[in-house]
């Protein structure tokens, strides 16, 4: 009969404590997580993160503006922009 592993508390604090340090890397906000663990022994860490504040600004016919404020005019523009290569790879 296969023996259960349980995680420690000291454990769970440091995976938590891990995902939190590469979500801020990232510019990421982590409201929860669960640490898990699979049936192969394996430590799986589930996130709960924040709703993402940023959007995207553009600098359309002279002002600048966040692409959910444009009229349809000035996202009509944005669309007919000519996309250009940078070393083989299209910038966006």
């Amino acid at each position: 009969m296969a023996t259960m592993q349980v995680l420690t508390p000291e454990q769970i604090i440091f995976f938590k404590e891990k995902a939190k340090l590469a979500a801020n890397a990232k510019g990421l906000e982590i409201l929860d997580s669960d640490v898990l663990l699979t049936p192969e022994g394996k430590v799986k860490v589930v996130s709960h993160y924040a709703p993402s504040s940023i959007e995207r600004v553009r600098r359309v016919t002279g002002y600048f503006c966040k692409l959910s404020n444009c009229n349809e005019a000035k996202l009509q523009e944005i669309s007919h922009r000519v996309k250009h290569e940078v070393c083989g790879v299209l910038e966006r």
